[in-house]
């Protein structure tokens, strides 16, 4: 049973899935939360969607794919490497495509920056920590 919880939090927060599951409770759970139309709401939560779930998930499966990586759980240390790098440049261009939309709120920002610092920050500790057996 402890095994099934387990899992089950590292599917639910899983870093790809992190920014999707708060912009969306951001977007559009808490409506109050930003003053950005429907419009671009919808736009911007693609964007979020596509960056940083869709995209990092296909390349991850395409090096699975391609014999790159041995499994998807990368057991292995070396098989970490790539897929931590190609997911931190994807996070990074989110934020730096969304830089452009001066439309957003000062609090969206706040939360982007938040979150983009964070699993950068998470994903570089992940992989360190991992690489010296911490």
């Amino acid at each position: 049973m402890p095994r099934l919880i387990a899992l089950f939090v590292s599917v639910v927060f899983q870093p790809l899935l992190v920014p999707t599951l708060v912009f969306g409770l951001i977007l559009y759970l808490v409506p109050e939360a930003s003053s950005i139309p429907d419009v671009f709401k919808n736009r911007i939560f693609l964007l979020i969607v596509l960056s940083t779930l869709a995209i990092p998930m296909v390349t991850i499966f395409g090096l699975r794919l391609s014999g790159t990586l041995k499994s998807i759980h990368m057991v292995d240390i070396k098989d970490r490497i790539v897929p931590f790098i190609v997911t931190t440049i994807y996070f990074l261009l989110t934020t730096y495509f969304l830089h452009d939309k001066n439309e957003l709120d000062p609090i969206l920002w706040q939360v982007l920056g938040i979150i983009s610092v964070s699993i950068v920050g998470l994903t570089l500790v992940t992989f360190f920590g991992k690489c010296l057996h911490i």
